[in-house]
């Protein structure tokens, strides 16, 4: 009986065995590629993330990967594919598969400016210069920004400093006004640079200004070494480093006005016409020297003022180099510095004396020399010489009538 067993037994474990050594055994499947949930990733410093790896076939037969960053110090990657980023800039993750070194990778930026606590700010004042005299085709602005609440600002744009701030001062360079009527510049992104190209602020005239609570400027102006300013219709924002590793994150909503501050050498005088009659019977004509490579020279006119309004006049003559005094005859205004003619004017000119010029003008005196508004610049018109006087007829730049005679001394004295 316990025979009878015993072959059974062992005639069945010949039969598993003959039925195990008879297997074919069955191939590895190669891996044919590998991909990534996230393949592209913005985080801000010290967040995280995980990236979930895909090994491709489903049946492959070894499925592990490695993972690694471009950058460690940018943003870190552990072997469960967890990223975590560490300072500004860009790395990639790449993960790669153990079997055939299939890759996938994800580009990941670090921006600290999203950690930096955004700063609510208010337009201190935004200025169109025109092409600043970079040449045609320029169009340069002046922006300060403040921070909100630190300076009050009048509505005639006149401010006064509140508490303790900073004026973030900004030198643009814009492709053509977006809008012409108020002057607001091309909105998008401007760029930080040194050479005035379009689209872009510039690094050596754009800076940072701290103030104290009396309005006291500190004596250091740290310039930005890198940043973005975004213009809109009603926003400006400004991310970017300061020479000192400061960070900005700035952001202003509302409308600003754009002061035009191109250089206006009609701005003195009243664009509504009106009619000038005078006489003036005190004032000189000053003669000056032969011009050089011409045979003309000029003799100017000058006036007293006037007691009721200060009114002068101020005209210049064309003359031969060879005379001496006025000739008696008509006098047209022109600008072709011919003899015999009246200078046209070409409007005010600011010296660096603080004091304003003008060809050929009636403007308002200070008794020294130094013209204001309103001034009125002679566009056309002649003036009838004789021995014993002068009578103008012209017309001002905006025509605006100019009647005058002068009956004062007409012998010329030396410049």
């Amino acid at each position: 009986m316990k025979k009878t067993f015993y072959l059974s037994l062992l005639t069945i474990a010949a039969v598993l065995f003959g039925f195990v050594s008879c297997e074919t055994p069955q191939a590895n499947t190669a891996v044919t590629s590998v991909s990534l949930d996230i393949n592209e990733k913005t985080l801000n410093v010290g967040e995280e993330f995980t990236l979930t790896a895909t090994v491709s076939p489903d049946d492959a037969s070894n499925k592990s990967v490695k993972w690694t960053s471009s950058d460690e110090t940018v943003a870190s990657v552990d072997q469960t594919g967890k990223v975590k980023a560490l300072k500004d800039g860009t790395a990639t993750i790449t993960v790669t598969t153990d079997d055939g070194a299939k890759q996938a990778s994800c580009k990941v930026t670090v921006d600290g400016f999203s950690a930096v606590t955004e700063t609510k700010i208010d337009v201190l004042s935004f200025q169109y210069l025109g092409d600043h005299t970079l040449g045609e085709g320029f169009h340069m602005y002046r922006l300060d920004l403040v921070p909100s609440g630190t300076v009050r600002i009048e509505d005639n744009g006149s401010y006064s400093f509140i508490k303790k701030g900073a004026i973030f001062s900004f030198y643009l360079s814009s492709n053509a006004p977006a809008n012409t009527n108020t002057l607001k510049p091309t909105f998008g992104d401007y760029t930080i640079s040194q050479n005035y190209s379009k689209m872009t602020f510039d690094k050596e005239q754009s800076f940072l200004w701290e103030y104290d609570d009396y309005g006291v400027f500190a004596d250091e102006r740290p310039k930005y070494k890198s940043g973005t300013i975004n213009i809109g219709e009603n926003t400006i924002t400004f991310k970017g480093i300061d020479e000192l590793d400061r960070k900005y994150n700035l952001s202003f909503a509302g409308d600003y006005t754009i002061l035009d501050l191109r250089p206006n050498e009609w701005a003195d005088e009243p664009q509504e016409p009106t009619t000038i009659n005078k006489t003036y019977s005190s004032g000189e004509l000053i003669i000056g020297g032969v011009i050089p490579g011409t045979n003309t020279r000029h003799i100017l006119l000058l006036t007293k003022p006037d007691p009721s309004d200060q009114l002068v006049a101020s005209i210049v003559f064309v003359i031969s180099g060879d005379a001496s005094v006025l000739t008696p005859g008509t006098y047209t205004v022109s600008d072709s510095r011919e003899k015999n003619t009246i200078l046209k004017s070409t409007g005010s000119l600011e010296t660096h004396q603080g004091k304003k010029y003008a060809n050929s003008f009636v403007g308002t005196s200070d008794g020294e020399y130094y013209y204001k508004s309103p001034m009125y610049f002679i566009d056309r018109g002649t003036a009838v010489v004789t021995t014993d006087k002068i009578t103008f007829n012209l017309v001002s730049h905006f025509g605006s009538t100019i009647n005058i005679t002068y009956d004062g001394d007409m012998e010329p004295r030396p410049k």
